[in-house]
């Protein structure tokens, strides 16, 4: 696997691998992984889950957005829409 830009310094996977059985994913996290403690790139990786993730990684947010949707719900309704 490789990166198409070698001077990029943040790669961000927003739910990359989702759609893929348990394997697979940590196939293609092993790999990224790799390659962003090799070339010294920050690698921030989005997915709910964390199984094995939490192995390697050196730092881990977890972001509760149930207060952002229900203020927009709230929004919402006081619209009208």
């Amino acid at each position: 696997m490789k990166i198409k830009h070698s001077e990029t310094k943040l790669i961000i996977l927003d739910e990359a691998t989702n759609s893929l059985d348990s394997r697979a994913e940590r196939k293609i996290f092993d790999q990224f992984i790799q390659i962003s403690r090799e070339s010294g790139q920050t690698l921030i990786i989005v997915a709910h889950r964390l199984a094995h993730i939490a192995l390697q990684a050196d730092q881990i947010l977890c972001v509760d957005f149930l207060p952002l949707y229900l203020l927009y719900l709230l929004n919402f309704y006081h619209l009208g829409l």
